[in-house]
């Protein structure tokens, strides 16, 4: 990357915002990838990245993007300080495009940017629905896509050979809120659960999986209970979860539906034993300052935190980078797209030859990589194209910070359960 957003990035414009995302990453050349003249050529190599950097999802798709421009950053060989290999006879420039979080935009973005910009390699989208269509429409092209965050577990049951996830998907999510749960049987066993989800195709999966596999960890679901993607009160659908006395609620949303269902239950006066959360919005890094005493104690299921950097020096050095270059701190959301993007990055610099789309794809399929600033094994992709390495670790928000609470390697701080109640806070 050539320019760097100032730490004061978030005084900038939407339209401001957008402009610069284009242009962070080397020249906006489009074209098939050059080479420079002089002792040691250099191949300049196309990436793209479509997020959702307008909308509802912008803080997301920004923080996505952050990481990505960070990673390619690294790539390039401008922060040697951190312990991460170059490129070798190669350069990154990455061409990045806004969702809107709209299908139907992204499936048109990853035409553009196999036209026009002839990348050998797209990072996306943060929304499961988005990066379906998006990877939907690399498949065909034959254009590799790497997802680092969007979890749906079908993305990776469609047979696409050009389709990449480095993050957890659902099951491994699910599995480990129940090993979660499970730890916790002891002192507050859990017999009963409600779930409330965004009822489309991709809350609804994720509801059906909780169902499915609760009886096998001797829990009952009592109800499930599904609410429109776009709803504007949510009293009926948090009064009937009340209704059944639940030992813990799941709850399945993005950032506006989650911030409605947190302020339905402090106005009503419900506070379950325990919230278990995931979905875009019980990500969104403004959650704690929306909400207040409000977010206190939900918990999460996440890839990466913050105490990361206790004990992985990777993981420190690149949140250091991260702060000083964009002006916040790391979040699980940027650190997953960074580590999508080094994933990318590493197939890249393996290819000897002509550096093709095909030559990618090839090179994700034998990746190998063993060290990461996640709680992961690292890096190794199956026939599906999902990381079989992936772990998830159990987080509370706690003071307005979510802190690991699963498992003991990892953990920051004890779990608070029951939740203290909304009256008392």
């Amino acid at each position: 990357m050539t320019n760097k957003f100032a730490p004061a990035l978030g005084l900038l414009t939407v339209a401001g915002l957008i402009a610069a995302c284009g242009g962070t990453s080397g020249a906006q050349s489009a074209g098939s990838p050059s080479t420079s003249s002089g002792p040691s050529k250099t191949i300049t190599v196309n990436v793209g990245a479509v997020y959702p950097l307008t909308g509802t999802e912008a803080l997301n798709g920004q923080d996505e993007l952050h990481g990505v421009q960070l990673a390619v950053d690294v790539l390039n060989g401008q922060y040697p300080s951190i312990g991460l290999p170059a490129l070798t006879g190669k350069k990154i420039n990455l061409t990045s495009l806004d969702t809107e979080s709209n299908p139907s935009t992204a499936a048109t973005e990853v035409q553009t940017l196999d036209a026009s910009d002839h990348v050998v390699g797209i990072m996306g989208a943060f929304e499961s629905g988005v990066t379906a269509s998006a990877s939907e429409e690399a498949n065909r092209l034959r254009v590799p896509f790497v997802t680092d965050s969007s979890n749906l577990d079908s993305l990776t049951t469609r047979g696409y050979t050009y389709f990449f996830r480095t993050a957890a998907d659902e099951a491994v999510e699910v599995d480990a809120y129940y090993s979660f749960l499970k730890q916790m049987a002891s002192s507050h066993p859990v017999g009963t659960a409600v779930i409330v989800y965004r009822n489309d195709a991709f809350g609804g999966p994720f509801a059906s999986l909780i169902q499915s596999t609760a009886a096998a960890h001797g829990i009952n679901i009592v109800k499930t209970i599904p609410f429109s993607p776009s709803p504007t009160s949510l009293t009926t659908e948090a009064t009937l979860a009340e209704s059944y006395h639940p030992d813990e609620v799941f709850f399945y949303g993005l950032t506006p539906s989650t911030l409605l269902f947190m302020h339905t239950l402090g106005s009503i006066g419900y506070t379950p034993p325990a919230l278990l959360t995931n979905g875009g919005g019980s990500d969104d890094p403004t959650l704690a300052t929306s909400l207040g005493n409000l977010a206190n104690y939900m918990y999460n299921v996440y890839p990466w935190f913050s105490g990361m950097t206790a004990t992985n020096h990777l993981a420190a050095q690149v949140a250091s980078e991260y702060q000083a270059l964009f002006g916040k701190a790391m979040d699980p959301t940027s650190a997953l797209a960074f580590q999508g993007m080094i994933a990318l990055g590493d197939a890249i610099n393996s290819v000897t030859g002509n550096v093709t789309p095909q030559a990618v794809r090839d090179a994700l399929a034998k990746l190998n990589i063993t060290k990461t600033i996640m709680p992961w094994a690292g890096i190794k992709f199956d026939s599906s194209g999902q990381n079989a390495l992936a772990s998830a670790a159990i987080v509370q928000m706690q003071a307005g910070e979510f802190k690991a609470v699963y498992p003991g390697s990892v953990a920051q701080a004890s779990a608070v359960w029951p939740a203290p109640a909304f009256s008392s806070r």
